[in-house]
C-alpha cells in the first residue's frame, strides 16, 4: 500500500477493470453493489459480465421503488446475478462496492449510483481502499461493521442479508493499517451521521450541499455543532432542491461566508484541484 494518496477520476467499473487486468489473474469471489437508484440493464451490460467472468457471485442492494431501467429489458437478475431491496422508513441511500477475493479487498465508497450517470457521465466523488483479509485500513473495518449490522436494521431478503454477513465477516482485517486510522466510515444505523462529527469550533466548513433539504435544517445542525469561522457553500440549483434564504440563514452566525452555484454539466469541475486532508470522514447514510 502506498504511503500517499493519489487523486484520480474513476468509477467502480475501473476498479473491475484493473482487478481483470492483473498480472496474478487472481479469482474475484464477490462483488457486492448498493446504491439508492440501480439500472440494471447498465450493470448487466458493463459489469456483470466482468465480474461473472472473474469467477464472482454479485450482489446488488438498491432502494425499493428507485429504479430506472425498464424490466423488461433486465436479462440476467437471480441468474447471473442476485438483487435485492433495501426497506426502511425514509431511503437507503449508500452507494457502495466491494470486491473481495482469496485474499485481496478492495473497496469504493462515494456518491455515484450504479447507474449510467452515476458510473459514466456524473462527475461524483469517490474514496477507494485497498487491503488484504489479514492487513487493511481501518476503512475496510468500518464498512464491514456497517455490512454486519445492516440486515438488523434495515429489511432485507434472508439471502441477501446473509451473503452481506458474509462479506462482511471475509473483508474485515484481522490487522488494522494505523497509516490510515484517520480515514472512516460511519453510518445512522445507530445514531444519527451529526454525532459523529466534532464539536469543537472549526476554522472552516465546506459544504457541498445541500441536494434535498429546503428548510437548510442539515447545514443549520452542522453550523451549529462546529462553529467555523468561515464557510464555503456549493449548491447546483438545476438539480437539488433547497430554499436559498432558509441557507442563508443556516450561515448567518459565521462572518466569513462563500456561496457558489454550480452548473449540472462538466464545467463545474474546472479549476479544482485536490488539497491536503487531515481527516477524511466518508458517510454511509442506510435510512
Amino acid at each position: 500500500m502506498s504511503e500517499a494518496i493519489t487523486h484520480s477520476l474513476r468509477s467502480p467499473l475501473t476498479l473491475l477493470q484493473q482487478w481483470r487486468d492483473r498480472v496474478d489473474d487472481a479469482r474475484l469471489r464477490e462483488v457486492l453493489i448498493t446504491g439508492y437508484t440501480v439500472d440494471l440493464g447498465f450493470l448487466e451490460k458493463f459489469a456483470i459480465p466482468t465480474a461473472r467472468a472473474l469467477g464472482a457471485r454479485i450482489t446488488v442492494l438498491s432502494d425499493p421503488g428507485q429504479a430506472v431501467h425498464d424490466p423488461v429489458d433486465v436479462r440476467r437478475a437471480g441468474v447471473a446475478y442476485q438483487h435485492g431491496h433495501a426497506v426502511c422508513s425514509r431511503a437507503f441511500h449508500p452507494k457502495l462496492v466491494v470486491l473481495l477475493g482469496d485474499q485481496d479487498v478492495w473497496l469504493a465508497v462515494g456518491s455515484g449510483n450504479p447507474t449510467l450517470s452515476g458510473w459514466g457521465y456524473n462527475h461524483e466523488l469517490w474514496v477507494t481502499a485497498y487491503g488484504t483479509v489479514d492487513h487493511g485500513p481501518q476503512l475496510i473495518h468500518d464498512i464491514a461493521d456497517w455490512l454486519q449490522d445492516l440486515p438488523d436494521t434495515v429489511g432485507l431478503a434472508s439471502w441477501i442479508a446473509k451473503t452481506t454477513r458474509h462479506v462482511a465477516e471475509r473483508m474485515r482485517p484481522k490487522k488494522i493499517d494505523g497509516r490510515w486510522s484517520q480515514v472512516r466510515a460511519f453510518g445512522n444505523l445507530h445514531e444519527p451521521l451529526l454525532n459523529h462529527l466534532p464539536t469543537h469550533a472549526v476554522d472552516e466548513l465546506r459544504l457541498a450541499a445541500p441536494f434535498y433539504d429546503p428548510p437548510a435544517r442539515a447545514a443549520t445542525a452542522i453550523v451549529t455543532r462546529m462553529k467555523p469561522q468561515a464557510i464555503r457553500v456549493a449548491v447546483q440549483p438545476s438539480i437539488a432542491m433547497f430554499d436559498g434564504a432558509a441557507l442563508a440563514r443556516a450561515a448567518a452566525p459565521v462572518v466569513d461566508q462563500t456561496f457558489t452555484l454550480l452548473s449540472a454539466g462538466p464545467e463545474r469541475v474546472k479549476g479544482l484541484r485536490p488539497t491536503g486532508v487531515k481527516r477524511l470522514v466518508v458517510a454511509a447514510r442506510a435510512c
